[in-house]
């Protein structure tokens, strides 16, 4: 059998690998200053789901010069109290260059979240693109804002908002 799906540590030690040409789906557990180099060596021919990345993986993939045919993107935000800075937003925009991305889930890290941190998102170019779309926000619950803005994405068939009650 072929490998399809995996939960692993990537740090660049297995660059090159060809038994990655056949995983469709990587769940990583990495740090948020780890550069998964493996996902740039041109390998991951088959990948279409991502799970667990952060930033930093984000701008390995964008480096690529095979970029894999994502399709689903789980994205990590930083673990610390500070948000999403201009760099971290702009490197997720930078999406655009996966065309067939269209299930995106949106996950802070340690520090308080809510809807109206996303007015970046809901008129991005990347947003347009979305079919599917997961937040996990912290309270305040702004449902009118999210289901307003989400309403103006043409393309979005499913919107799942998760809440909690952290700050």
């Amino acid at each position: 059998g072929f490998l399809s799906e995996a939960w692993v540590k990537l740090n660049g030690d297995t660059e090159g690998d060809p038994r990655w040409n056949t995983v469709k789906k990587v769940n990583l557990y990495v740090a948020d200053h780890t550069r998964p180099r493996e996902l740039a060596s041109g390998n991951f021919r088959a990948l279409s789901t991502l799970h667990g990345v952060f930033r930093l993986g984000l701008e390995v993939l964008l480096r690529a010069d095979h970029k894999p045919p994502l399709e689903e993107l789980e994205l990590n935000g930083p673990g610390s109290q500070s948000g999403w800075n201009k760099q971290q937003i702009a490197t997720l925009l930078e999406m655009t260059a996966f065309p067939n991305l269209t299930r995106l889930k949106l996950s802070p890290a340690l520090w308080p979240w809510e809807a109206r941190h996303l007015e970046w998102l809901w008129s991005s170019a990347l947003a347009q693109q979305l079919h599917s779309l997961e937040l996990d926000l912290n309270l305040p619950l702004d449902g009118d804002r999210i289901l307003g803005a989400a309403s103006a994405l043409p393309g979005l068939q499913r919107l799942v908002v998760g809440h909690s009650f952290f700050y």
